[in-house]
């Protein structure tokens, strides 16, 4: 699939995020979206294809990442989280990157996506949820990850 292919599926994300209830939370939240389900963790080893950043329409939504990747079986959106958490974890991605990806096989429409986790680029490691996949951007100071 091609890089517009790609955006065009991460502002579809987007989209259905914003109409859908989040799984975690009585809030309207897309950060949850698609639902993460502890139930559905893997493991994925691969190679970076792509980056995708989605913009959101609204400013105070924070802009997000994710990462096209293909392994042996599939190429597959990895959805990762905010943008700006990630930089500020100081976790650099780059096309052709090897990757190792925990998270969560879910869907969007009949397109298999994973929600992450957590991310493997050598001996780095970017955690971006807990075990039960609340995203770690969100959980408050002193709180246990």
């Amino acid at each position: 699939m091609r890089k517009t292919g790609w955006r065009c599926l991460g502002w579809f994300i987007f989209l259905a995020c914003l109409s859908a209830p989040p799984a975690n939370s009585g809030e309207m939240d897309w950060a949850f979206c698609p639902a993460y389900l502890p139930q559905t963790v893997e493991v994925l080893q691969g190679q970076a294809v792509d980056l995708v950043t989605v913009s959101a329409p609204k400013k105070e939504i924070p802009d997000r990442l994710a990462v096209q990747l293909q392994t042996p079986r599939e190429t597959i959106l990895v959805c990762l989280g905010p943008l700006a958490f990630i930089q500020e974890q100081g976790f650099k991605l780059a096309p052709q990157d090897l990757l190792e990806v925990t998270g969560s096989r879910t869907a969007v429409g009949q397109r298999p996506v994973i929600v992450a986790r957590e991310v493997k680029k050598g001996s780095r490691i970017l955690r971006l949820r807990n075990p039960a996949g609340l995203p770690l951007w969100q959980t408050k100071p002193g709180e246990p990850h």
